[in-house]
């Protein structure tokens, strides 16, 4: 699954007076803070590129998974056997779910949604259908017990998306595993291991499958293995009335307190994505200032007012840390990260670096670089006969502009920033865009 697909129904945050945050990583945290209505832009070649060094070190957050919560999709006894060519697509599976011998119900639902349903059943409180809808697949819920009627569009993707016979979505806090049933098993890893300089790796353990179905908890980080399929469900689905359990805004807390707000905010999310106690994690402010009003899209004349980028570091119980960023420009915010794990040894000279060149895909670059430590930063070529190093660069308030002879492209691939103290190297890290989930 790319990384767009992911960010289509991203995370957000919410601060009082600085409106809510879209982007990130996991549809599903949206609905438990969703109260953003911001746009987001979607930003061209000469988007925000962001850099984050990542090393090689020893993991020291361990992977939990719960126990399977796997349980007999209701019919299992009158499926069709593994051999039968029912089997052969999604398109023609049978009717699976504790709900599917209700055959009114059934009717209804595919009117509803104007297709053949493959899967219903109650969910703790929510009732789920999923649909084969023409090329589509549709995710319907409502209150359990609720008729087709009450029930509505909760998620749909294509069927094509459906990986090696994998059908998988999520809801709240869980996983719900369609396959053929001749499969016993899938694998699934909780939550990654995350090494002090910032390196992610992952343990799996398998969890059983009863006629096909499976079900598990789901965290926003975790990852599911079955065939050809690694990643993140495709679907999703809302389980009841989600709130933020973030700290109330009583008394105008929030709108004082910008700053203070979405630290607790963030924190919150960290906490969330791994599956801890929210007082388990520590965030703090290390930059909170203005950058160039083009930090979004260097090289281009930008019709809005000065840009704010604000970025918080948020420490672990082993010392881990994860950084987030916030660009504010005007009235829009936008999250340009959250939670991605940098070296915690070098965490205050691990710059965020953006660059482009406006309209034109040709020379020069215009480099943005954010560090809340250090005194000056260069860009170092691999190779200065064919691509020459940029002069070292004065910090002004932890951020540089500066420009290189060559392409995006060019400099894309043949570049590191290093950032200074004086004549020492703090650190030094590559300019490429990570284009991969980095919990992957």
């Amino acid at each position: 699954m790319s990384i767009e697909t992911q960010l289509r129904d991203a995370l957000t945050s919410h601060a009082g007076s600085i409106e809510s945050v879209e982007a990130h990583p996991y549809e599903r945290v949206a609905g438990a803070v969703a109260k953003n209505r911001t746009r987001r832009r979607t930003v061209g070649a000469a988007a925000v590129a962001v850099v984050a060094a990542i090393a090689i070190g020893v993991p020291t957050v361990s992977s939990r998974l719960a126990d399977g919560r796997t349980t007999p999709a209701g019919n299992s006894a009158n499926l069709p056997p593994a051999t039968d060519k029912a089997w052969k697509s999604v398109t023609t599976w049978p009717t699976r779910g504790s709900l599917a011998g209700d055959t009114a119900l059934v009717a209804a639902i595919g009117k509803q949604f104007d297709g053949r349903p493959i899967f219903v059943e109650d969910l703790g409180s929510t009732r789920v259908a999923v649909v084969v809808s023409r090329s589509d697949l549709v995710v319907g819920t409502g209150p359990a017990g609720a008729a087709a009627a009450d029930m509505r569009r909760s998620s749909s993707g294509p069927i094509s998306d459906v990986t090696d016979g994998v059908l998988s979505m999520v809801g709240t806090n869980d996983l719900i595993v369609l396959t053929t049933p001749d499969r016993t098993f899938y694998e699934m890893s909780r939550t990654p291991d995350i090494a002090l300089d910032g390196t992610v790796s992952r343990s799996w353990q398998k969890a059983p499958l009863i006629a096909g179905f499976g079900r598990n908890d789901w965290t926003e980080l975790s990852r599911l293995r079955l065939g050809a399929f690694v990643g993140q469900p495709r679907l999703g689905f809302m389980t009841g009335v989600e709130t933020t359990e973030g700290v109330p805004c009583e008394g105008g807390t929030c709108n004082r307190e910008p700053v203070a707000a979405q630290e607790r905010d963030t924190n919150d999310l960290v906490a969330r994505m791994l599956g801890l106690d929210r007082k388990a994690v520590t965030t703090e402010t290390v930059f909170n200032g203005a950058v160039p009003r083009d930090f979004r899209t260097p090289g281009l004349t930008s019709d809005s007012g000065a840009s704010h980028l604000h970025v918080m570091h948020s420490r672990l119980p082993g010392g881990q840390v994860l950084r987030s960023a916030l660009l504010r420009d005007d009235n829009e915010v936008m999250r340009i990260e959250l939670g991605r794990p940098i070296d915690a040894i070098r965490a205050e000279s691990v710059p965020i670096i953006s660059f482009g060149s406006g309209k034109s895909a040709e020379a020069p670059t215009t480099i943005h670089v954010v560090v809340p430590s250090g005194t000056a930063v260069r860009a170092v070529s691999d190779s200065p006969a064919l691509w020459p190093s940029s002069a070292v660069v004065p910090l002004t308030n932890h951020v540089a502009t500066f420009k290189v002879p060559v392409s995006p492209g060019a400099f894309d691939q043949n570049y590191r920033i290093e950032v200074l103290d004086g004549d020492r190297v703090l650190t030094s890290v590559r300019t490429t865009v990570p284009t991969q989930d980095v919990f992957q």
